[in-house]
């Protein structure tokens, strides 16, 4: 059985870190931990037999500031794209199983109408 070319189909495959980026939430613990770099800086900066506690704030405000820099700047795919890919996965699978069953390109034809039906692209 020969294998069509799905037109109108993204054939970009995500990594598995934009995979996890693209349903995981915003940067609440980074931020949390800056305004927490920020708060010790304050308080160390205002004791200072306790300036330690300012660089430790520091730190924590880069470590903050480079992971929620990182979560918003990093790619992600948008939702139009995950919906491509995840169209082009399902039509991939109807064709490995209508290869391994056997099947009849007529047959792989309607079940690939079918899996297009069901995520309601156009075929």
């Amino acid at each position: 059985m020969s294998r069509q070319i799905l037109s109108g189909v993204s054939t970009r495959q995500f990594s598995e870190p934009e995979m996890r980026r693209y349903f995981s939430k915003g940067p609440t613990g980074a931020i949390v931990v800056t305004i927490v770099g920020v708060v010790l800086i304050i308080v160390g900066a205002g004791i200072p037999s306790i300036a330690l506690v300012a660089f430790l704030g520091l730190g924590l405000c880069v470590i903050g500031i480079v992971v929620t820099a990182y979560k918003l700047f990093a790619s992600k795919p948008t939702d139009q794209e995950y919906d491509e890919w995840l169209e082009n996965q399902a039509k991939e699978m109807v064709f490995r199983a209508g290869d391994k069953l056997g099947l009849d390109s007529g047959l792989m034809n309607f079940m690939r109408r079918m899996v297009t039906m069901v995520y309601g692209a156009s075929a």
